[in-house]
């Protein structure tokens, strides 16, 4: 029986992508899988290995000998095995661009106000704007509004 072939087969039945295998098998999100964490779903899936071959199968996963399978590891043991073709599918597996931390204002690069995507300038611009809008707009209601009502009242 060959140990890393049954290994694979149960993380590519188990999960879809290779990062939510090493999700879960990662339980102490340490970032690594260690080798109790290994161990524990070896027991799981059903397999009692003896020391000596777990520690081979643990040695073929940690790629770098570190003695912990770290994503890259994992990716360099299984992803090439289980899904070589993952990378340009699985986008949870790139990192994401990152959030862009100036003001969404024309030519404004002043730091976001809280959970705002403008500045503390622009949203107090924003906000007087909309306060001269709806006074313009209740202007305009309000004298429709009293020659209405005295219209009814007559």
């Amino acid at each position: 029986m060959n140990l890393v072939h049954t290994v694979l087969e149960k993380i590519k039945f188990q999960w879809k992508t290779l990062k939510k295998a090493f999700s879960d098998l990662n339980q102490e999100k340490s970032g690594a899988i260690l080798p109790h964490e290994l161990r524990s779903h070896l027991r799981h899936w059903g397999l009692s290995l003896t020391d000596q071959q777990f520690a081979g199968l643990f040695s073929h996963f940690d790629t770098d000998g570190d003695g912990r399978i770290s994503y890259e590891d994992f990716m360099i043991s299984a992803g090439t095995e289980i899904n070589p073709m993952e990378q340009l599918y699985f986008r949870q597996d790139i990192d994401k661009a990152p959030k862009r931390v100036g003001c969404r204002h024309t030519h404004c690069w002043t730091a976001q106000s809280g959970q705002s995507d403008y500045c503390t300038v622009h949203l107090k611009m924003f906000r007087e704007r909309g306060v001269q809008l709806l006074a313009k707009i209740f202007e305009s209601v309000c004298k429709v509004w009293n020659s209405f009502i005295s219209r009814v009242s007559e």
